[in-house]
């Protein structure tokens, strides 16, 4: 992995600041720019030294991923560790992460040091946001392990099933492809429930004629798949294959707007407007999509009000929905790659309206 590239991007940063140092203090941050990937973490990164402050219980495995830096292990507090490097260091000018340092966190450090703290936003987030091929490989695999794992249980899908149980066989069936763990609660949501866009998977039994939402995702070596697929158990009304058809346009046609330069917000437009004509405007009442890599839910944002502009390298999900109280909700997600050329997507799942059948 390019860490010293990514060092380097942080001291442009610290320089064009005048900054002696950066504290990162968010886990995922300190794993992007070290490869630790130890909960208990902090990063200082001067212009000649980069600083893992830990705990002995990680010592190993920072030795293990990280042996390129400087590893500290703290015996007291984390900010009484970090205050004594400020003043070890003599550090004057420091730049934290105002998204990630709580506000008893910065005062435990400005009044523990005569440093000056310098708030920055989205420093590391931003690297993130464009992903090495490395990178994109990873979620490649976690995106392989989930699609499989839906396979796998697909099959076993029967009336009677309660959704807690179909969410536990997905969650199995992915651990034993090689996911870490889940990167997100396992979403399944049958009848009228599937019109809640975040339901929370309960002991309800599957039936006949339910609509069937599964949101659900693996992660393999740190980086997150994200899907969503909408099944129909028993025959399909033609309400639902309408509105199933127009929610696959609308994805359909957000992919195909995907470019180099182009804003968020107009390619969850042009979603939007597929929906909007065929009647159901209110209906999609969140965002297109979400960058994703070592988290769930990173940048870039597709939402009505994002003027993020799409990057080469970044990937990210694509998944207009329809809901309607009382009746359900249909959704399709899936993740895809901006390349100079458009939108590649990276994740193979079936998403034709015959793929969606589920015999009761």
């Amino acid at each position: 992995m390019p860490f010293q590239k990514r060092v380097h991007a942080l001291l442009r940063t610290m320089s064009s600041r005048k900054a002696d140092a950066l504290l990162l203090t968010h886990p995922l941050n300190v794993t992007y720019v070290t490869g630790f990937s130890g909960e208990d973490s902090s990063l200082i990164l001067t212009r000649n030294e980069v600083f893992l402050v830990t705990d002995g219980r990680y010592r190993e495995q920072a030795e293990h991923e990280a042996q390129w830096l400087r590893l500290v292990l703290r015996k007291g507090t984390m900010f009484r560790a970090l205050a004594d490097l400020f003043a070890g260091l003599r550090l004057k000018r420091v730049i934290f992460e105002a998204d990630h340092l709580t506000y008893g966190d910065f005062e435990s450090l400005h009044h523990s040091s005569r440093t000056t703290l310098l708030p920055s936003h989205a420093v590391v987030e931003d690297l993130r946001a464009v992903k090495h091929p490395e990178e994109i490989r990873k979620i490649r695999k976690a995106l392989a392990i989930a699609e499989e794992s839906l396979r796998a249980v697909k099959s076993r899908i029967r009336t009677g099933m309660r959704e807690c149980d179909l969410a536990a066989m997905l969650v199995y069936a992915m651990r034993q492809r090689g996911s870490q763990k889940d990167p997100f609660d396992v979403i399944v949501a049958s009848g009228p429930r599937s019109s809640l866009p975040h339901a929370k998977t309960t002991t309800r039994k599957i039936s006949k004629g339910d609509i069937l939402i599964v949101d659900w995702g693996a992660q393999y070596r740190g980086y997150c798949s994200d899907l969503t697929r909408t099944f129909f158990v028993g025959n399909i009304p033609y309400e639902a294959r309408h509105i199933y058809r127009t929610v696959l346009a609308a994805q359909t046609r957000a992919i195909s707007e995907i470019r180099p330069g182009r804003g968020g917000k107009r390619i969850d437009g042009a979603a939007r407007a597929v929906v909007r004509k065929a009647g159901y405007g209110d209906n999609f009442m969140h965002g297109l999509g979400h960058g994703i890599g070592l988290a769930v839910h990173e940048r870039p944002s597709l939402t009505p009000s994002t003027n993020t502009r799409i990057r080469t390298g970044t990937v990210f999900t694509v998944e207009p929905g329809i809901y309607i109280p009382g009746w359900g909700g249909i959704r399709i997600e899936d993740v895809v790659l901006a390349t100079p050329r458009g939108a590649q997507k990276l994740s193979a799942l079936p998403r034709t309206l015959a793929s969606a059948a589920i015999a009761s």
